[in-house]
């Protein structure tokens, strides 16, 4: 019973803006096509008119207002395309949805001319950010600078904690440390006697991807596992996605054959999922999550699922389908999850508290009560939240933290 509650938090995801958070409009968008940090999807208000900006965004409740989603592009991060098209529909009319560039770091003028260009529309109140890369911190204390108004949620953003938290209103993120200790406990109850952990120095050197591998680390050492440090090529590096999923489906093999079938695994990009599992299942080893939990990641494509139309965004029906198939290979218990998806959650309750702040239902930009109302809103109770914490102890108010329930496939 228990994992069946999990399993529909997803499904009321998808349809809790009917409600508080609903639809805003009757609209029509453009249509969303790929790119690099040029706009996808962009709602139009009821009669096109724009406001002088003067105003607070308490003032907006006549329908003139946009919330601004970025996201990456379909390559380096379809599922948070994939959500940023889906608030796009829910709150049809009032998103306008771009993406930043595939190799952001060598394309941050690209990403900081579109936030910009964002923030001189007046009808945009807020920004929402999906997965903001390392950098993003400085180009919101440039908007702000342009438009000290507007709300500025930051979805898992790759910058040091305290600068990103001092950025942006809200930061919205994986309980890291926490989840990092939940997947070595994962491993053992799996059975497993070595974790394999894939990542890179660009991720190494951001401070909470860290953290996690550490606490990884030493929960395995606790529960007498053996960890794995093993590095892919980095996705944004010249050999490109592609020679990240090269490498990965040829390494795996290789470890699998040095620490036994016994193995887990584990990447911190999105680029490796899909070769991981494939390989990892292939060769009896197990898959423990994707680097942003969700069942929408990776699976269908790794197992040759083929889900319609109508299924599209069913965790419930994901956890099924994706069972049935493991169970078919005799598989069953050597993958697991979240079965929520950290992407669709970010935006979700994003896009929710930001229509609250439109509304002036928030005590200013960061109100902590009104983003737990949100949650609730869009995931009910089965999801904990706590705020962040710095190096030295402080609490980071407006930097929350979440942890859902694991599962097995």
């Amino acid at each position: 019973m228990r994992r069946r509650i999990v399993a529909i938090l997803l499904s009321a995801i998808l349809v809790c803006m009917t409600a508080a958070c609903g639809n805003g409009g009757n609209e029509q968008n453009a249509d969303g096509n790929e790119g690099n940090g040029q706009t996808e999807q962009t709602g139009q208000t009821e009669d096109g008119s724009k406001e002088d900006g003067s105003a607070d965004a308490g003032d907006n409740s006549d329908g003139n207002w946009k919330i601004a989603v970025m996201t990456s592009t379909v390559t380096q991060g379809e599922e948070a395309y994939r959500a940023g098209e889906m608030v796009a529909e829910q709150y049809e009319g009032h998103i306008t949805h771009v993406t930043y560039p595939d190799n952001f770091t060598t394309e941050q003028e690209v990403a900081l001319s579109t936030l910009l260009s964002l923030a001189s529309d007046p009808e945009v109140k807020a920004i929402l950010v999906s997965g903001a890369p390392a950098g993003f911190s400085g180009m919101f204390d440039k908007v702000k600078e342009q438009r000290p108004d507007i709300l500025i949620w930051a979805g898992s953003p790759s910058d040091d904690i305290s600068v990103a938290a001092a950025a942006a209103d809200i930061c919205f993120d994986i309980d890291i440390v926490e989840q990092g200790r939940q997947l070595a406990q994962a491993a053992k109850d799996m059975g497993c006697t070595a974790l394999v952990h894939y990542s890179f120095p660009r991720h190494m050197a951001v401070e909470k991807l860290l953290a996690r591998r550490n606490a990884m680390e030493e929960k395995c050492n606790e529960l007498g596992i053996t960890f794995v440090d093993a590095t892919t090529p980095d996705p944004t590096s010249d050999s490109g996605t592609t020679g990240t999923q090269q490498f990965v489906l040829e390494d795996v093999p290789k470890m699998i054959t040095k620490y036994g079938e016994n193995t887990a695994f584990f990447g911190t990009n999105q680029a490796q999922v899909e070769p991981m599992i494939k390989t990892v299942l292939e060769n009896g080893g197990y898959f423990l999550m994707p680097n942003d939990p969700s069942p929408f990641i990776g699976f269908a494509s790794a197992l040759g699922l083929e889900i319609p139309e109508e299924q599209q965004g069913d965790a419930a029906y994901m956890e099924t389908t994706i069972s049935a198939k493991l169970a078919e290979q005799n598989l069953t218990g050597h993958a697991g999850n979240w079965n929520v998806s950290l992407q669709m959650l970010n935006l979700q309750v994003g896009a929710c508290y930001a229509r609250m702040y439109i509304e002036g239902k928030t005590n200013g930009l960061a109100d902590m009560e009104a983003f737990q109302s949100a949650m609730v809103e869009v995931a009910g109770e089965g999801v904990s939240i706590r705020s962040n914490t710095d190096a030295e102890g402080n609490e980071l108010s407006n930097y929350m933290l979440i942890l859902a329930d694991y599962i097995t496939y």
